[in-house]
């Protein structure tokens, strides 16, 4: 993430580029590893649970929800928190989620 970050173009025309090209292509490179999460979840629960598994297998895929665990202790690190819009210019989000969605090589020996 932050070699890509690193490489990014910034737009000439932006007043605070590091800060706004920066936010816009870590929101888009936050939103693709996101999806990708996502899919490889659902791909992989629809292979432990699809017609393709294993007929009487005593494995199975627990994708434990933590959503209000996380919630809570959040609010319990952070008591006095606010909501923000985030908005973003440029191509940022675009680059962003474009060097997120790429296949990803192993690095050489």
């Amino acid at each position: 993430m932050w070699h890509g970050l690193a490489g990014a173009q910034v737009p000439a025309w932006s007043r605070s580029p590091a800060g706004l090209a920066a936010e816009g292509w870590l929101l888009g490179f936050a939103t693709a590893v996101i999806s990708r999460v996502r899919a490889a979840e659902h791909a992989a629960a629809c292979q432990a649970t699809g017609p393709g598994a294993a007929a009487g297998s005593r494995t199975a895929l627990v994708l434990a929800d933590r959503t209000q665990v996380i919630r809570r202790e959040a609010e319990r690190a952070y008591p006095l928190t606010r909501t923000a819009r985030v908005t973003y210019s440029g191509s940022g989000y675009q680059d962003g989620y474009a060097k997120a969605s790429a296949p990803t090589s192993a690095p050489a020996a």
